[in-house]
């Protein structure tokens, strides 16, 4: 389900209401309260606060969480319930927390004083997920990383996506490269089917939210951010270090920005913004496979005069990381970005862009290259990408601009 913008506090504290909710013909208490408290508010243990909290920078604590339950919710998880909405679910659990608080003035009092509810079953409910500025978690849904992306909804959080012409999971988002981004929480738990998580105290976790993400709420701050342009085709070069992104003493900005457009080749090109990021394998993104650099494209006017999403880019080795050696190539914008190392103490990366009229192209396989873009079952005749600029042939346009060329 897309995402829609919640008002909501993104800075200072951020207190949930958690229920507790057992059902009439499930009696049982399969958790204490106490690791629900962990769970979602906790210090030290990896917590649901302890994720936001590093996302943001230590800018919001989620830590002041009020818990009430375990709660009768004075029904069975039946049919009916089942076919109940989400936010009717979640509802039916905010009854039962002010029926069974009911004469007591201090405590009804603090369940509504929060940002939101977090509404806990203790068997399957039917369903899981964000409505509003609720979250819905039934004995199927107790893990972290499913937790810290319904909460990331909340925050007013969109999915992220690849550059896939396909939904990852067209039953809860139909737009194309929904739920493909690796290396960002908002598209779990799919992850465009590349390991992404490792196991924690409350189950899968991780991994960590991309720059652009952090960036857009201003959790990055602007002096930590570098902005670079280019026009397409006129020579331009630069080298430097991008920091890891979760390291605010590494040398180097975590988040560089590259925008170019106007006139090449005869062609007047939209704007085109790349995004340059380093993730080495710890913290949060512990679960990632190495240290590696992640580069995410936005165009901005036609095919898509509203402007696009941030799209994370594929590598040819069938990853979305970046390494040593490994080239991006933008053939129809003249600009190349390379991988020139990542140092000892894994804290920062050393990137080198180039724009000219003659990009050096490293060696590519075509089928590599556009496989998790285009179904190439079969074969090339089958292929049919939509391009930014319009040139005479299929081949012609595979040449002047496929989704992205890596060293193989």
């Amino acid at each position: 389900m897309r995402a829609e913008v919640i008002a909501t506090a993104l800075n200072g504290h951020f207190i949930w209401s958690i229920l507790l909710c057992k059902f009439t013909d499930h009696p049982e208490e399969p958790r204490s309260p106490q690791f629900f408290q962990d769970f979602i508010a906790g210090h030290s243990q990896g917590s649901i606060a302890d994720y936001w909290s590093a996302m943001s920078y230590g800018a919001l604590d989620m830590s002041g969480a009020n818990l009430f339950g375990w709660l009768d919710l004075g029904r069975p998880a039946d049919a009916d319930f089942m076919k109940m909405s989400r936010w009717d679910k979640t509802q039916a659990c905010v009854n039962a927390a002010s029926k069974a608080l009911a004469g007591d003035i201090a405590a009804s009092l603090r369940l509504f004083e929060c940002s939101g509810f977090i509404c806990i079953t203790n068997a399957g409910a039917g369903d899981s997920g964000r409505t509003g500025n609720r979250v819905l978690l039934d004995a199927n849904a107790w893990r972290h990383v499913y937790a810290a992306h319904e909460t990331g909804h909340v925050l007013g959080f969109d999915h992220s996506f690849d550059n896939r012409e396909s939904p990852w999971d067209p039953y809860d988002d139909g737009r194309n490269g929904a739920y493909g981004n690796s290396r960002d929480i908002m598209s779990a738990e799919a992850f465009g089917g590349l390991p992404a998580t490792f196991d924690s105290h409350f189950g899968p976790a991780g991994p960590g939210m991309n720059a652009i993400n952090r960036a857009a709420v201003g959790w990055l701050a602007a002096d930590r951010i570098t902005d670079l342009t280019f026009v397409p085709g006129v020579p331009w070069n630069t080298q430097f270090y991008v920091s890891s992104l979760d390291n605010v003493a590494a040398r180097g900005n975590p988040l560089f920005r590259i925008t170019g457009n106007g006139r090449y080749r005869d062609a007047t090109l939209p704007t085109v913004v790349y995004t340059v990021e380093f993730r080495p394998r710890s913290g949060w993104d512990a679960g990632l496979p190495e240290d590696a650099v992640v580069i995410h494209s936005t165009t901005h006017g036609d095919p898509d005069p509203e402007g696009d999403v941030p799209r994370i880019t594929w590598a040819g080795n069938d990853s979305q990381d970046w390494h040593k050696g490994d080239r991006f190539c933008d053939v129809l914008c003249g600009l190349t970005i390379d991988i020139m190392f990542i140092a000892d103490d894994h804290q920062s990366a050393s990137v080198a862009i180039a724009v000219g009229p003659k990009v050096g192209l490293p060696n590519m396989s075509v089928r590599r290259t556009l496989s998790h873009r285009y179904d190439l079952s079969q074969g090339l005749k089958q292929v049919r990408p939509a391009l930014w600029a319009s040139t005479e042939s299929v081949r012609e346009r595979l040449l002047a601009h496929p989704p992205q060329f890596a060293a193989i």
